[in-house]
């Protein structure tokens, strides 16, 4: 704990000399300028519905729109997919070598360096240095997060628009050991709503079993078809519904035999919205360990979950999800039918069913964009 608060409060020193030295003149937004819009959302679909959503809800509410790759999650007219906007911070990532962890973007390629320290004489000193690789790790890090900040501000700073601490957490580079993502991973928030193509859907399919294979990452979360696909069949068999194929074909196993939501995909309607719509008819989903459990645990969709993650689904219990482990499964026949009649079972530990709520404050006028 002492190494992490060290770590942390070193590279708030050098984050603020860096910030303060490097001279740069942020343009100001034409595109928003009669609209307050949030910094865009860069993180993970799990992390945006356990928590981001609902934490910004209150922003949403007043007026605030949210920037978001998945603006099908949102009440309609509170969120924005910017195609523009994204594209340049898409290729801005890569540049840099950046991908998502939990709420932001992590430069995993620059890495993570500790200070020295310790504690010597009676007096208890605490002396602190940084070594020059430490130095520079940190510098490389603040560089690339002035960039960022450059990008989002030319989009939606303008004269009337206040500063918000979702400027500073959102564009800052992903720390394990920072305020935010102590918040972030100790925290579990539901929305007041759910996505309105899901309540209002009407799904062209009808009642079914739905089925994604995650094919993404890291491969100890992959689906494993062999294990998943029989107990798919045996389900349909059971129901007597037929079985759709979610996911787009990045990041997922191809499935054959069985229709696919892409082929539902009408014009002017993405492939989520198509998805939402046609859940309000899914009896029971068999979902991976990915940001899909987590969508299931807000909608309450009757779910198999493949594999229960390291501990980031465990704060799932305040969405109380209909969910059942794969590893659990004794009688699979007799397990099926009593979780889509009883309900509201959950395979986690209801140690992590505390929600706690999130208070930001929305800031004030301040010509600097933090």
């Amino acid at each position: 704990m002492v190494g992490e608060s060290l770590q942390s409060a070193c590279f708030e020193l050098v984050r603020q000399f860096v910030h303060n030295s490097i001279t740069q003149k942020l343009e100001f937004s034409y595109k928003y300028a009669d609209q307050l819009v949030l910094p865009p959302f860069m993180g993970e679909m799990g992390v945006e519905i356990q928590f981001y959503i609902a934490a910004v809800e209150p922003w949403l509410r007043t007026g605030w729109k949210a920037l978001t790759k998945r603006p099908e999650l949102y009440p309609t007219g509170s969120a924005i997919f910017d195609r523009e906007l994204f594209f340049e911070l898409d290729t801005f990532a890569v540049r840099h070598k950046l991908r998502p962890i939990m709420c932001r973007l992590s430069a995993d390629s620059i890495g993570q360096v500790s200070p020295m320290h310790s504690v010597e004489g009676s007096n208890h000193l605490l002396s602190v240095s940084c070594s020059d690789v430490a130095l520079k790790t940190y510098i490389e890090r603040c560089v690339i997060e002035k960039e960022f900040r450059a990008i989002v501000a030319k989009y939606i700073l303008h004269a009337d628009r206040p500063v918000t601490l979702w400027d500073r957490w959102l564009t800052s580079l992903h720390t394990p050991w920072d305020d935010f993502s102590s918040q972030v991973t100790s925290s579990a928030l539901v929305p007041s709503f759910l996505p309105e193509n899901f309540c209002n859907g009407f799904s062209r399919v009808g009642p079914h079993i739905g089925v994604q294979l995650r094919k993404y990452g890291d491969p100890s979360r992959n689906s494993n078809p062999a294990k998943v696909l029989p107990l798919v069949r045996r389900a349909s068999q059971l129901l007597n519904v037929p079985v759709l194929v979610y996911g787009p074909d990045d990041g997922t196993f191809p499935i054959d035999g069985y229709p696919r939501t892409l082929s539902l995909v009408e014009r002017g309607c993405t492939l989520l919205s198509t998805e939402l719509s046609e859940l309000s008819a899914c009896k029971l989903m068999f979902a991976p360990d990915s940001g899909w459990a987590d969508l299931m645990a807000w909608l309450t969709v009757p779910t198999i979950i493949e594999k229960v993650g390291n501990g980031t689904h465990q704060r799932l219990c305040v969405f109380k999800p209909v969910f059942l482990a794969i590893n659990q499964i004794a009688d699979f026949e007799s397990e099926v039918l009593d979780l889509l009649t009883r309900g509201n079972r959950c395979v986690f530990s209801d140690r992590h069913s505390v929600m706690h709520p999130v208070y930001v404050p929305a800031g004030i006028k301040n010509r600097e964009f933090l």
